[in-house]
């Protein structure tokens, strides 16, 4: 599933607050990046229907993270926060890379996941595997 996350590209500069580690942000990280997420994807919401909803459960029960229990227990709105939370952290590995070359030559060498990609003026994140 490819999804638009210009609005989020071009929110560069939030990106740490939506995903940022203890280090940048204190022992409150995972509290503040949550509630942060949260009010972020109720207004740039990335999944934009139900099947993206319910394909993005898909994407993260493979991170193993959680039991598919857990995952159909998160509400829609847990969803959405955690989707933002992924693009933010593929939207920082890009950050570091500093430019669409580097960050391909990155995701080449295995350093980082990847997934962003540019067509058409518009930035976009493929959530699979």
């Amino acid at each position: 599933m490819e999804l638009i996350v210009t609005c989020m590209f071009e929110d560069i500069d939030l990106m740490p607050t939506l995903c940022g580690s203890c280090a940048e942000l204190g022992p409150d990280a995972g509290r503040i990046t949550w509630e942060n997420s949260k009010a972020y994807s109720k207004r740039h919401p990335l999944l934009l229907s139900r099947a993206e909803i319910e394909l993005a459960r898909e994407y993260f029960s493979d991170y193993g993270a959680w039991t598919d229990e857990q995952l159909a227990a998160l509400s829609d709105e847990d969803i959405q926060a955690l989707a933002t939370q992924e693009v933010a952290a593929q939207i920082r590995d890009f950050e570091e890379a500093g430019n669409w070359e580097a960050y391909h030559q990155q995701i080449e060498a295995g350093r980082i996941q990847g997934g962003l990609f540019r067509f058409g003026g518009q930035v976009y994140f493929n959530m699979s595997h």
